[in-house]
């Protein structure tokens, strides 16, 4: 190294931007911009940590992150006359994370851990895989093709790739945890018979991982077919731009639990949980921009409520909850307020189910309040309540929905 630049104290760190001049070993004013803010963002597509510092050359042309858990941060950066790498000897009081994105020693798009003991500097996963493997291959496949580099858990050499599939033959049985490197990896098992159903835990660490320049995510088909993943982890803000889960859990039947993720940004929701068959409640997520909820949690036969989701901007419920066969209890007020809804909306969309009297009640009066007409429901089927079960106010609704030009089948 051609000498050290050495930053401290830097408690002017709240403002949200500024200028610093670092001054090298040399003598050498080295203008440096840095940014304070309070959580993830994307700004052309340069992704930023929550309590983070960016710094800059003066060209803008290399930069590194720094994540820390205080506002006095204490850090060195090391300056070849071209990169800035870190000084692994320096003490790393308060420094927690770093994203580099600099051609630096550190590896541009992977975060780091910084300890505080000033131990040596390691990378963290941004998407962790547990598998069960038999001893023969494992397969990732991706969406995209982007840089990324895997740890396949069994001592052998890191892999980096941009491949959209990428293999691995374990020499023996076992289980094993696959770590993915990468800021902005989209998985798309698609159920190829590759890999996924080897898959027994899927742990997402780190903000970016599905974050883009353009701003958006689809995560097609992401896990579609790890039929034996019991655990899902997320934070929710890993999801904030995602628009697109079509498929993304199907037929994982072992999913126990689905977390809180943030769905805001999300319109296509069909298929997304079909035949996630063990679980048993839904989570409370924001469908508020959701369209397309066609199959999305058809044959999830473990369900047995379902909580007051927005389906304010939906245009097709079809097939969504058809063959919930434990599904009893359905809320009020559901559909009082949806979009423009296709004719065939709620075609099959509860046969098949255990709805009670009560919770068809519920459905009937809130489509009757939606105000939409010339639709197709079913209720038919399963253990619905039939028709000689139902309260004044169901009979009331379907006479009006029948008035309004809906076909409904029903138990009766």
């Amino acid at each position: 190294m051609a000498g050290a630049i050495t930053i401290t104290g830097l408690e002017s760190f709240k403002d949200q931007s500024g200028d610093l001049t670092l001054v090298s070993p040399d003598s050498t004013d080295r203008p440096v911009n840095y940014w304070w803010v309070p959580r993830w963002w994307w700004n052309g597509g340069n992704t930023i940590y929550e309590g983070c510092v960016r710094l800059n050359n003066s060209s803008n042309s290399e930069q590194i992150y720094i994540a820390c858990s205080e506002n006095n941060p204490h850090l060195k950066v090391e300056w070849d006359g071209t990169n800035y790498t870190f000084d692994s000897d320096y003490s790393r009081k308060h420094v927690t994370r770093a994203f580099v994105t600099s051609d630096a020693a550190l590896e541009r798009g992977v975060d780091y851990d910084i300890p505080r003991d000033g131990s040596a500097v390691t990378p963290i996963e941004n998407l962790r895989y547990e598998i069960t493997n038999s001893g023969s291959s494992f397969t990732l496949k991706s969406s995209t093709t982007v840089k990324y580099t895997v740890d396949w858990g069994d001592g052998s050499a890191k892999q980096t790739s941009t491949s959209t599939t990428l293999s691995h033959t374990y020499s023996s049985s076992g289980s094993y945890i696959v770590r993915i490197y990468s800021s902005n990896y989209r998985p798309q098992f698609d159920d190829s018979n590759n890999g996924e159903a080897q898959i027994v835990l899927v742990n997402i660490s780190s903000d970016p991982i599905f974050h883009s320049t353009s701003g958006s995510q689809d995560l097609t088909a992401a896990w579609y077919g790890a039929t034996s993943m019991t655990t899902f982890i997320s934070r929710p803000e890993v999801f904030d731009n995602v628009t697109s889960l079509y498929r993304a859990w199907r037929d994982c039947s072992s999913l126990a639990a689905m977390p809180v993720i943030n769905t805001s940004a999300c319109t296509s929701f069909s298929q997304t949980w079909r035949q996630c068959s063990s679980l048993t409640s839904f989570p409370l997520i924001d469908t508020s921009s959701g369209q397309d909820f066609s199959d999305a949690w058809r044959q999830c036969s473990g369900l047995t409520s379902f909580p007051k989701l927005d389906f304010s901007s939906a245009t097709t419920f079809k097939i969504g909850w058809n063959s919930c066969t434990s599904l009893t209890d359905f809320p009020a007020n559901v559909f009082d307020t949806v979009g423009t809804l296709a004719a065939d909306a709620f075609q099959f969309t509860f046969g098949n189910c255990a709805l009670t009297a009560q919770s068809i009640e519920n459905i009937l009066t809130s489509l009757d309040a939606s105000g939409k007409t010339n639709i197709t429901l079913t209720l038919a089927g399963g253990s619905n309540a039939g028709q000689s079960t139902w309260s004044a106010a169901a009979n009331a609704a379907l006479s009006n929905l029948t008035s309004k030009g809906w076909t409904i089948g029903y138990n009766s």
